[in-house]
């Protein structure tokens, strides 16, 4: 959970509220894009990188931790 959040920390600031508005408030892609006043391509792209960020992040610690 540590790693789960020291990689939300280093996210830019942009991403990680657009990250967490989508999985902590349960938003819709288009509430977020309102909130925001950005596209919802934008918003679509945002969290797909952020996605693609926290997978590396935690399939790093996955194979230094239990490969042997």
């Amino acid at each position: 959970m540590q790693r789960f959040e020291a990689c939300l920390e280093k996210m830019p600031p942009k991403m990680r509220t657009i990250f967490e508005f989508s999985r902590t408030d349960h938003l819709s892609h288009q509430e977020i894009s309102e909130r925001l006043q950005i596209s919802r391509d934008n918003v679509n792209r945002q969290i797909k990188n952020a996605l693609i960020r926290l997978k590396k992040s935690l399939l790093l610690l996955f194979l230094i931790f239990f490969l042997p």
